[in-house]
């Protein structure tokens, strides 16, 4: 069937990715966050928000030490 197809391209783990990784920038747990966007990378290397979101929490861990 179709729908099998459509999830095999990864885009149901990275919706899953993507909100585990909010969820733990939202609770200053910036390196698991990073590792969750680094995982949609993996999936998808051309992914932007996950690069730009890397690139956010780069920067609030170095202003959170």
């Amino acid at each position: 069937s179709r729908s099998k197809i459509n999830t095999s391209d990864g885009s149901e783990l990275k919706k899953k990715y993507w909100k585990r990784a909010v969820r733990e920038y939202n609770k200053a747990n910036y390196e698991k966050a990073i590792s969750y966007w680094e995982k949609i990378l993996d999936i998808d290397p051309g992914h932007k928000p996950s690069l730009q979101r890397i690139e956010q929490a780069q920067k609030a861990m170095k202003n959170y030490r």
